[in-house]
């Protein structure tokens, strides 16, 4: 005799816990086993304490591999760190401002990553040249340096190109962090600068959010450029958690800021997608899901100690100089 069928109320008078338990975790069914990961699961109370980088871990830094890093103000810290813990970090060029590898400053997008190494080698070239602001000549292009004069201005350029290129070709690893997609451009040539322009004029200058598409498609130029002047370069590519401190689109920070961050993430999932040797390391995900307390009094900037403890997970997941006694305290 064949088993009765099930009641339909059978599911209703049973609660939740006991459609769960009848019907198994949502990953799993009849025709279908895949390996049950921790990290792959929310985990209810535990899910701070998953690991987000188990299946990223391989040996790739060293103390004596030489490091570079890009990008936002997040690459900043990252590049103090290294620099604190005495990791070989490539410095071809340093000014009176916080250290990176060269003085292309906090560079917050896909664009202006694309420019910075564009224009080293020679691939990009402006149609505005300078901010002629006040008494002063402004770089659109790199953050916060300014000259009295055109002639030091150019100088410093051409310094900085020759530091970037060097910067690529010497480095084995590349850390860059991308943090924004809004940006202002110039209308003709699209030209990124990295703040709203001091000269603005309505006819040259234009506010833009990049899209997933123009982010991955920047992404591609950049790694190009890179892959052809140091082929053996390992990139390393983070999403910024800091988030933005003004919006120039007709709406909420908060609903920008969301919109700036899940454009970046798409493409950096598909470009990762596309170039499976490059490392996308979820220093976003750390700070802004795993981080009960990430932020400074200014509710935008990462503590210290919290950059501290996603850096040192980096070394632990793709680091080869470290032991498991001194591996690095889960988040």
């Amino acid at each position: 005799m064949g088993k009765a069928p099930r009641r339909e109320t059978e599911f209703v008078e049973t609660g939740i816990e006991g459609i769960v338990a009848l019907l198994g975790p949502m990953g799993l069914s009849d025709g279908y086993r895949a390996p049950v990961r921790p990290y792959q699961f929310h985990g209810g109370a535990t899910f701070r304490q998953r690991d987000p980088t188990a299946h990223l871990r391989r040996t790739l830094i060293t103390r004596e591999t030489s490091i570079a890093t890009i990008g936002s103000c997040f690459a900043v810290e990252i590049h103090a760190w290294l620099v604190d813990q005495g990791y070989s970090v490539v410095e071809c060029e340093q000014g009176s401002e916080r250290r990176t590898s060269a003085r292309y400053g906090a560079v917050y997008t896909t664009a202006q990553l694309r420019q910075c190494f564009g224009r080293a080698f020679g691939q990009f070239c402006p149609v505005e040249r300078w901010w002629h602001w006040r008494d002063l000549v402004v770089d659109p292009y790199r953050a916060r340096l300014a000259w009295h004069s055109e002639a030091k201005a150019e100088a410093s350029l051409v310094k900085h190109l020759d530091a970037v290129r060097r910067v690529v070709e010497t480095a084995e690893v590349l850390i860059c962090t991308v943090g924004l997609s809004e940006t202002w451009r110039h209308q003709t040539d699209g030209s990124a600068y990295w703040r709203l322009p001091l000269t603005y004029d309505p006819a040259q200058h234009e506010f833009h959010r990049l899209d997933p598409a123009e982010n991955l498609q920047n992404l591609e130029q950049t790694y190009a450029v890179l892959r052809e002047h140091n082929p053996t370069l390992q990139l390393v590519v983070t999403l910024s958690p800091v988030p933005l401190t003004q919006t120039f689109a007709d709406e909420s920070l908060a609903v920008a800021d969301s919109y700036s961050k899940a454009s970046l993430r798409v493409a950096l999932h598909e470009f990762c997608t596309r170039h499976p040797e490059v490392i996308y390391f979820p220093a976003y995900e750390m700070v802004r899901d795993l981080e009960i307390d990430p932020w400074q009094e200014d509710r935008r900037h990462v503590k210290r100690e919290v950059v501290r403890r996603v850096m040192q997970r980096f070394m632990d997941t793709l680091g080869g100089d470290g032991t498991e006694a001194n591996r690095a305290e889960r988040i």
